[in-house]
């Protein structure tokens, strides 16, 4: 069974498997987690360089800090989305699993017929 089809950004139909649907969630899960780490990575960059002009080096230093500032904020905003889209996959994959799980009980429950 798969997800109902639906168009991707490119206008062409796609279906997703259970399976697919749930290494889709697993990879964006951690591209999301990935995500999250660039604060940190960013924040090894901060300090007040030594440039030679206490002007030159402050100004530098403030840009870094505005541009942590603003990687901080982009970091947390794509992981949050990233997070919930993991999540539709990871719904999406366990409700075909029911489903299948479901229409299997269904059907084995059924009388046979004599011909």
């Amino acid at each position: 069974m798969t997800i109902p089809s639906g168009k991707g950004a490119d206008g062409e139909h796609f279906a997703f498997d259970a399976d697919q649907a749930a290494a889709a969630g697993n990879t964006i899960d951690a591209l999301a987690e990935r995500i999250r780490e660039l604060p940190r990575l960013a924040q090894a960059q901060s300090g007040t360089p030594n440039l030679g002009s206490d002007r030159v080096s402050k100004a530098i230093a403030d840009v870094i800090a505005a541009q942590n500032d603003l990687i901080t904020a982009g970091a947390a905003h794509l992981s949050e989305r990233l997070q919930r889209a993991a999540g539709n996959f990871a719904f999406s994959a366990t409700t075909v699993r029911e489903t299948e799980s479901t229409s299997a009980t269904s059907l084995t429950a059924l009388p046979t017929t004599q011909a």
